[in-house]
């Protein structure tokens, strides 16, 4: 589940990740998180909550018990070093990210670490298909039915 704005307060997007002292950030989150954490409890906590705010996943963290994942913008140091701050479950880089010449550094460094990686927002199969081959752990979708890409992809035997 995405956390995208905390609809009480202004959540600048400039001040997505890495910030020096979170605090502030966590404080405004916090009512909105704590609502959203109340309708989950009935999912025995298999949610997986995500953001590109470091403020959300500050909230998260404070309320405990909640795997949280870091949605990267451009810098996905600033992603990972978030995602180690939060003892993240995952971190979700854009698919251009993990597509082409850096495709192997940003999977296996997030592996190297722990954490699964799962590209956003994935809109066709092949890319579906290619980021697999990649080594992504899932694929964040507007469309359900981009799940069908193994059928339309004999290489994929392997379970992904």
């Amino acid at each position: 589940m995405e956390l995208k704005h905390p609809g009480r307060a202004v959540a600048p997007f400039a001040d997505a990740l890495a910030l020096a002292d979170p605090t502030p950030a966590r404080e405004r989150w916090q009512p909105f998180v704590a609502d959203v954490l109340a309708l989950l409890d009935d999912f025995d906590r298999r949610v997986l909550l995500s953001s590109f705010y470091e403020g959300a996943l500050a909230a998260v963290d404070a309320a405990g018990g909640y795997p949280v994942a870091v949605i990267t913008g451009e810098s996905i140091t600033d992603g990972l070093t978030t995602a180690a701050r939060y003892d993240a479950a995952a971190i979700h880089p854009h698919w251009h990210h993990v597509s082409g010449a850096t495709e192997r550094t940003v999977v296996e460094t997030a592996h190297e670490r722990g954490l699964a990686v799962n590209a956003w927002t994935v809109d066709t199969w092949h890319r579906a298909a290619a980021l697999a081959d990649a080594g992504v752990d899932g694929v964040i979708a507007d469309y359900p039915e981009l799940g069908a890409w193994r059928d339309r992809h004999p290489a994929a035997d392997d379970g992904r």
